[in-house]
């Protein structure tokens, strides 16, 4: 009976899921960063506009305690967590739609199986 849901968490073991996600800058334009140092953990602001146009991909500096890593690091606590539940929401939308397909699916041969029923007695 769940053949659809068991195939779409199948699919999903060991795979990433991908879940665009979009940090809005402040009135002023700015956004937070925050350095990924654990020691640090610095949060500072920077303009959209800088970080997208002037910030280097590989390599990007805390302004408190020097730290260096790729652009894809800094983000802040809340983003991340914002990125965890927008993803785990993205896996709960797969999975709810495998078992609507899956109900579906049962019902239809449930249906059929009543409907050929009816038809054996009616001759009968």
């Amino acid at each position: 009976m769940f053949e659809d849901l068991l195939k779409t968490i199948s699919s999903l073991d060991g795979s990433k899921v991908e879940v665009p996600i979009s940090v809005e800058p402040d009135e002023q334009g700015y956004i937070d960063r925050e350095c990924p140092a654990e020691e640090c953990t610095f949060t500072f602001k920077v303009h959209g506009e800088d970080w997208r146009d002037i910030v280097r991909d590989e390599a990007v500096w805390c302004p408190f305690c020097g730290e260096e890593r790729d652009a894809n690091a800094w983000w802040t606590t809340e983003q991340i967590e914002s990125g965890q539940q927008a993803a785990l929401a993205k896996v709960g939308d797969l999975i709810n739609e495998a078992m609507r397909r899956d109900a579906a699916s049962f019902n239809r041969r449930q249906a059929t199986r009543a409907t050929s029923r009816r038809r054996r007695s009616t001759v009968a």
